[in-house]
């Protein structure tokens, strides 16, 4: 019984990884987009400005 226990405990610990490993991604992901739609805009102003 304890052993189903600690198995369920330590599955539900590897899912809080895989979550938190996820979430980061994704804001990496969004974090980068924005750099990104940024640098884009600062060129299209600076063409603009040419």
């Amino acid at each position: 019984m304890l052993a189903a226990i600690e198995v369920v405990i330590s599955v539900a610990a590897n899912q809080d990884i895989v979550m938190v490993t996820a979430v980061q991604s994704i804001v990496t992901v969004i974090a980068f987009k924005a750099v990104v739609t940024v640098l884009t805009m600062q060129n299209v102003v600076a063409l603009a400005a040419n």
